[in-house]
Order: C-alpha cells, then sequence, then structure tokens
C-alpha cells in the first residue's frame, strides 16, 4: 500500500491504521523529518520514501521500493495535497498552477504508475474487471464492456466546472473569504 502525504494529518493516521490490520505500508511525502519519525513510531511494517507526487520518476522509484521490499503493491491512497489562499483575482498563475501540478497531476501520476504495477503482480486484468457502468448505461438497461477512452480530458473539464463554480460562490457569498481552492 503506498500512502502520499503520510506524514501527518489524515495520511498519517491512514498509515497507522493500515499498519495496525497489517498491512505493510510506504509512506511518502515531502515532509522527511515527520515522515521519518512516523515510520519508526510504526515499526516494521512500514517504510518511508520521499515523494514529490508532480515527479513521475519519483512515482517510478517509489513504486518499485515497495514492489522490492514488499512484493507488490496492491492499494494507493491518494492524500497528498496543497492549498493556495488567495482569491482568483489575486493569485499569482504560478501557485495555480502548483496546485493543479500536486493536487491533479499528482493524483493522475500516482493512479498511473500504481495501477502499472498492479497489473504486472496480476497478470493482464481487462479494463472491465469490476463491472464499470456508468449512468448513462444503466438508464437504458445495457450493460456494457468498459472500453479505453480518453480520461485527461474529462478530468480536465472536471476541474475547470469546479473551479468555476468555487469562484462564483466565494463572489457571490462570500466577498472575504480568501480560500479557493482546497486538496
Amino acid at each position: 500500500m503506498v500512502v502520499t502525504g503520510g506524514a501527518r494529518g489524515i495520511g498519517a493516521a491512514t498509515a497507522r491504521l493500515l499498519a495496525e490490520g497489517r498491512a505493510r505500508v510506504l509512506v511518502t511525502d515531502v515532509l522527511d523529518a515527520e515522515g521519518e519519525a512516523l515510520v519508526r513510531e510504526i515499526g516494521s511494517g512500514a517504510l518511508y520514501r520521499r515523494l514529490d507526487v508532480t515527479g513521475p520518476d519519483d512515482w517510478q522509484e517509489a513504486v518499485d521500493l515497495a514492489e522490492r521490499s514488499f512484493g507488490s503493491v496492491n492499494a494507493l491512497f491518494n492524500n497528498a495535497g496543497i492549498l493556495a489562499w488567495a482569491s482568483v483575482a489575486d493569485c499569482p498563475p504560478e501557485e495555480f498552477r502548483r496546485v493543479l501540478d500536486v493536487n491533479l497531476v499528482g493524483v493522475f501520476l500516482g493512479i498511473r504508475t500504481v495501477v502499472r504495477a498492479m497489473r504486472r503482480a496480476a497478470g493482464p486484468v481487462p479494463l472491465h474487471r469490476g463491472d464499470l457502468l456508468d449512468r448513462k448505461r444503466v438508464r437504458r438497461g445495457r450493460r456494457r464492456r468498459h472500453r479505453a477512452g480518453p480520461a485527461v480530458a474529462p478530468g480536465l473539464r472536471a476541474g475547470v466546472i469546479i473551479v468555476s463554480r468555487i469562484t462564483h460562490r466565494r463572489t457571490t457569498w462570500s466577498r472575504t473569504s480568501r480560500a479557493c481552492w482546497s486538496g
């Protein structure tokens, strides 16, 4: 199991809970001292590795470590996230891009890397495993096999919709609020 943002807060609590259940946990974060302290507290069922979730090579190295240490990776808790404390009008583009990189691109990279590791461990896994259905197919009463398709564009569209809604709500209901994104 890989836990991102695992050095403190929800990530640390999740790592502890998983270890109590005898899961082998790779705790990852950019807060090295706190992550290493947590792993010492947990004991032999956990390892720590620094992971910048925005780096594909970092992800691959972390998953490689988990595979070497635990034999396989069978789960991911994508918990890493950051906040931008500024209104949309005042937020520098670089800060907004950093939030997107950590909170959206980091999740994409994690899923991409861990799914590949899971496929290696289990052999070829059909894309329809788990019987993925969407509302449109259920409404028509048809159950079709899930086919690979463009996953990136809908994710970006969802991000645009969410940022637009948050901006509208913040500027309409709470003009004094300064928090505009959360991870």
